[in-house]
């Protein structure tokens, strides 16, 4: 599996960061995370994922990938799927699961 992992920039971590989905909602008034407030910290393969989960283990146990510059996954970060086969999914780490969404451009 070939993910994309985006981060919320390290300036606005105090205020934005590790916030559920509807916390980040009510903290920024917007319905779905803005991209501009995240950096990519890492694309690759995760060899053996087979979903979220495997994703979340992955980059939360042991050593990260050969180029992994972020931190462990948490709450508030996002992963992109579909990057093998075009189906493109952007995902926000919950406080529970995953909440699929379209980024904000703006």
């Amino acid at each position: 599996m070939t993910v994309a992992v985006y981060q919320i920039k390290k300036d606005l971590t105090h205020e934005l960061g590790f916030l559920g989905y509807h916390e980040m909602q009510k903290q920024t008034g917007n319905d779905r995370p803005k991209i501009r407030n995240y950096e990519l910290v890492w694309v690759g393969q995760l060899d053996g994922a087979k979903d979220l989960e495997d994703v979340y283990r992955y980059l939360n146990e042991g050593d990260k990938p050969a180029g992994y510059m972020g931190r462990s996954l948490s709450v508030g970060d996002v992963v992109v799927t579909g990057l093998d086969d075009g189906q493109y999914g952007e995902w926000y780490c919950d406080n529970i699961g995953w909440q699929k969404f379209d980024w904000d451009l703006d």
